[in-house]
């Protein structure tokens, strides 16, 4: 049987979220990673200087009156059954805000990753950076793990 390994080094099926505080100056991070993770033992990590493609979300926004939209929206006794927001609309009604991305794409380069994807909708950043600069910024350390099958 051949021996697949499985790396765990925030991808696209594992991504980040980061939520930004102005007034407070606090990141939240909760990495997203599969549950056989935590079953599983490391046999490894991953060359400090291999280079990631990595994704960075940010939370959507006002998450009460996005719930209450969208429930009117499929509502058909609502007003507002059916009026669907452009792209744009849904951005700057429930998006992150420009400040916030432009906080996010700040803290990302400062870091050493260099952005080469923005997002319309302000809730990606595509990024790319050593293994060693993810680590770092993020604080965590990248693995790679047996498969499990």
């Amino acid at each position: 049987m051949k021996l697949k390994t499985l790396f765990w080094a925030l991808t696209t099926t594992a991504g980040i979220v980061w939520s930004c505080s102005s007034a407070a100056g606090s990141q939240v991070l909760q990495a997203n990673a599969p549950k056989i993770i935590s079953q599983l033992q490391a046999i490894g990590e991953l060359p400090k200087t291999q280079r990631l493609n990595i994704v960075i979300g940010l939370p959507l926004r006002n998450q009460q009156a996005l719930a209450d939209f969208l429930h009117q929206l499929y509502d058909p006794t609502s007003p507002q059954y059916h009026e669907y927001l452009t792209p744009d609309q849904f951005t700057e009604k429930f998006g992150p805000t420009a400040a916030d991305y432009q906080t996010l794409m700040n803290f990302a380069q400062a870091a050493g990753l260099k952005v080469t994807r923005t997002h319309r909708n302000r809730t990606l950043i595509d990024v790319r950076g050593s293994v060693a600069d993810v680590e770092k910024l993020f604080h965590v350390t990248l693995r790679t793990y047996n498969h499990p099958t």
